[in-house]
């Protein structure tokens, strides 16, 4: 309805102005899903990332600090999990609880399938808005 897109859009908005920033320096998003998945349409500046080397790769070399993550895949209820489950059992086996490099992670309830159904303008609309407003404001 209009009042849930107005509070997304709302949402939106205040992300991209920064005013999470004293929260996270930035937010996450991993899609676990396999590459033809993933090219078919995906969540605006999502990682595609469904192995485990891969995911160690990205996030260990050189962690991102102050980061949220967030795993999804296309229900949330095996790849996203498992890859959640690998990253945090490995910061766990690296770092000393609580102090982890990744104390935020977080699975996307619902997955793609939920996301993608309830939130559309974050795929087309929602990109092309922005793209303009900022262009020509900021």
């Amino acid at each position: 309805d209009l009042n849930s897109f107005f509070f997304l859009f709302l949402l939106a908005f205040q992300t991209f102005k920064g005013e999470y920033n004293r929260y996270y320096e930035r937010v996450i998003v991993v899609d676990c899903r396999f590459e033809y998945e993933y090219k078919g349409g995906h969540i605006i500046d999502a990682l595609n990332i469904n192995d485990k080397a891969v995911l160690e790769e990205t996030f260990f070399i050189n962690p991102p600090k102050g980061a949220c993550i967030v795993f999804h895949c296309e229900f949330s209820s095996h790849r996203g999990p498992r890859m959640y489950q690998h990253l945090r059992e490995r910061d766990r086996a690296v770092n000393q609880y609580p102090h982890l490099h990744f104390p935020e992670i977080y699975i996307l309830d619902g997955g793609y399938k939920h996301f993608f159904h309830e939130y559309p303008v974050f795929f087309f609309f929602f990109h092309f808005l922005f793209s303009f407003f900022f262009f020509f404001f900021f």
